[in-house]
């Protein structure tokens, strides 16, 4: 059986990557051989799109918001997700709310307490809870706790500030 397109494009792309890279020293260039312009493959042209909007980034670089007195956000949104890391002061509480972003969250530091309509769960340091889209939940501060959260697709109403329940 042999390999599907997509295997051979992307190994023939690597390679090709690898190729100039080995024959360039450390300047890429993202024109196939043997085309120029208008030439360019489609299929190349989106790897383009693709390697440059590739963005490095630290906490320490990205803006940190006061939410309110024992909680502050910092975050960074791609087109389908967005990443961002809380730090909540013990007592701090997150409202009930609901979203249609499927959620992870990672405990750094500290533990917090997920209220669902159900049950409740402690997630503490190092470990990471999936909460489905349209779950309603909000959560307590055990502990100081630092939590990093990456939502699918990406938190528009955080981008647009429209997040008052957090700002109580």
């Amino acid at each position: 059986m042999f390999p599907s397109g997509k295997y051979l494009i992307r190994c023939f792309v690597a390679e090709w990557l690898a190729g100039l890279k080995a024959s360039t020293g450390a300047k890429m260039q993202l024109t196939p051989p043997g085309f120029s312009g208008d030439d360019v493959p489609q299929s190349f042209r989106l790897l383009e799109a693709t390697l440059s909007t590739l963005e490095k980034s630290s906490w320490k670089s990205i803006e940190v918001e006061q939410l309110n007195d024992k909680l502050t956000r910092q975050m960074i949104s791609g087109e389908n997700a967005t990443i961002s890391q809380l730090v909540l002061k013990k007592g701090a509480t997150v409202p009930r709310h609901a979203h249609v972003n499927e959620q992870y969250s990672w405990i750094v530091s500290g533990s917090l307490k997920f209220i669902f309509d159900d049950r409740e769960i402690v997630v503490g340091a190092g470990e990471i809870l999936l909460i489905p889209a349209n779950a309603a939940h909000g959560a307590l501060a055990l502990e100081d706790t630092v939590d990093v959260d990456i939502f699918a697709p990406r938190r528009e109403d955080w981008i647009r500030k429209d997040d008052s329940y957090l700002r109580k």
